[in-house]
C-alpha cells in the first residue's frame, strides 16, 4: 500500500522527512525563484508570509510546494507555484492545514502506551499499545483490518502512524474500542521520544 502521508488539506501530498532542510527560498531554480517574488510582493497583512525558512516539500516537476511556519495563529503557511510554459507562477498561497493524508479506501487510528505493558527503554524494539480507530465502525474491533504503520525515524522522535482499513458499507459511529498492537522497531527507541502521527503536529505520546 502506499503509506501516510502529510499534505495542507489540499494539493500535493508529502513525506514528514520534508521537513529536514529549511531554506528552500535560496535555490537558484525558477520554482525557488517564484517564491521569492510572492513572499515580497503578494502577501496581505492578514497572511503575511515569513520571509525564510520555507522547506521545499513536494517537487511534482512542473508543480512545486513550499511550506514554512507561521504565527501563533497560523502556525503553518503555504506556497504552490507552477511551470506555466511562459515560466514560473503563483498557483496559491495561505495558510496550510497540516495533517495526515491516508490512501483512498484507508484510514487512520490514535495510539497510546499500553499501561499494562512495560514502558519502552532505550534498547526497546517493540512497542506496545492500543489504538482506537478514528472511523466510525458500529463499535467494532479493527483486528484483522490493521496495516503496516507509517514508521519515520528521526534525531530525536519516532513518528508512528497507523492505518486502518475501513468496514465496508454504512457504520454507526457508537465509539470504538482500545485494540492492542505491538508496533516492531526496525532499530533500537534509544533516548528519542515517540510520536503518534494521526494528526499533525504529532502528538507526544507518554505514559
Amino acid at each position: 500500500m502506499t503509506r501516510p502521508a502529510l499534505w495542507c488539506g489540499e494539493g500535493l501530498r508529502f513525506p514528514p522527512e520534508a521537513f529536514t532542510f529549511p531554506g528552500a527560498e535560496n535555490w537558484i531554480d525558477g520554482a525557488a525563484a517564484e517564491l521569492r517574488r510572492t513572499v515580497r510582493e503578494d502577501w496581505t497583512p492578514e497572511l503575511p508570509l515569513p520571509p525564510t525558512d520555507w522547506y521545499r516539500v513536494a517537487d511534482a516537476g512542473l508543480e512545486v510546494l513550499f511550506v514554512a511556519r507561521g504565527t501563533a495563529l497560523v502556525p503553518w503557511m503555504q506556497v504552490a507555484v507552477y511551470d506555466s510554459g511562459a515560466g514560473w507562477a503563483l498557483r496559491s498561497y495561505g495558510a496550510c492545514t497540516l495533517s495526515v493524508s491516508y490512501p483512498d479506501g484507508i484510514g487512520g487510528a490514535t495510539w497510546s502506551l499500553d499501561p499494562g505493558s512495560p514502558a519502552p527503554g532505550p534498547e526497546s524494539r517493540e512497542i506496545h499499545t492500543l489504538i482506537v480507530e478514528t472511523a466510525c465502525a458500529s463499535g467494532k474491533s479493527p483486528e484483522g483490518r490493521i496495516l503496516d504503520p507509517l514508521i519515520v525515524y528521526g534525531a530525536a522522535s519516532v513518528l508512528i502512524a497507523v492505518a486502518v482499513r475501513p468496514r465496508p458499507g454504512a457504520q454507526d459511529c457508537q465509539g470504538n474500542p482500545e485494540v492492542p498492537l505491538t508496533i516492531v522497531l526496525s532499530e533500537p527507541l534509544g533516548d528519542r521520544v515517540l510520536l503518534d502521527g494521526s494528526a499533525f503536529p504529532p502528538r507526544l505520546v507518554t505514559r
